[in-house]
């Protein structure tokens, strides 16, 4: 069984429509919420509901890592997540993800 993996840098909604299929596992890495300027794009709230929303649709699965804040976990509510800890490289701390 062979395996393929393909990375682009394009608007998500559009690339997620593209390759989401019952078989297919994304990887979506945005910025996480109220951290946006640390990542030099333009990333809005809006941006946050408009990547639920389109998840929200796919038939395959889907890791979306996000910070663990109010506004996240209301947006994602409805979804399975699970918090971990891990290593905050920014601030040399720790902190829950979902």
């Amino acid at each position: 069984m062979s395996s393929l993996v393909v990375i682009e840098h394009k608007d998500f909604e559009n690339l997620i429509k593209i390759y989401a299929r019952p078989k297919a596992l994304l990887y979506c890495e945005q910025p996480y919420h109220a951290t946006e300027k640390y990542y030099g794009v333009r990333f809005m709230e809006a941006d946050h509901i408009r990547l639920r929303d389109t998840l929200s649709d796919i038939k395959g699965k889907f890791l979306l890592p996000y910070n663990d804040d109010e506004f996240i976990r209301n947006r994602y509510k409805d979804f399975k997540t699970e918090a971990v800890e891990r290593q905050n490289n920014i601030s040399g701390g720790r902190f829950l993800k979902s």
